[in-house]
């Protein structure tokens, strides 16, 4: 159920039962100067604040060589631009 919510879990099992749930997701409250910026200037705080804060882990991989997958001849589309223009 966690993870159909997008909270990632693993399940720590002992003895083929689940014991309990590891879960990279924690829930805060911070005294934040709320009143009348929401939080936007930090002067002095007024209200605590519940937060749904999550480290999530990521895969990067390399991106797309963009000009040698996309030909562009920037020369030409200045003269396609010059020829249909209207002045």
């Amino acid at each position: 159920m966690l993870g159909q919510g997008g909270i990632p879990n693993t399940a720590l099992i002992s003895g083929g039962t689940v014991k309990s749930i590891r879960m990279e997701h924690v829930w805060v409250e911070a005294w934040v100067d709320f009143e009348p910026s929401r939080g936007i200037k930090n002067r002095e705080g007024d209200r605590w604040i519940p937060m749904d804060a999550s480290f999530k882990q990521y895969e990067f991989s390399e991106g797309m060589k963009l000009a040698g997958n996309v030909p562009f001849d920037a020369e030409a589309l200045a003269s396609q631009i010059e020829q249909s223009a209207t002045i």
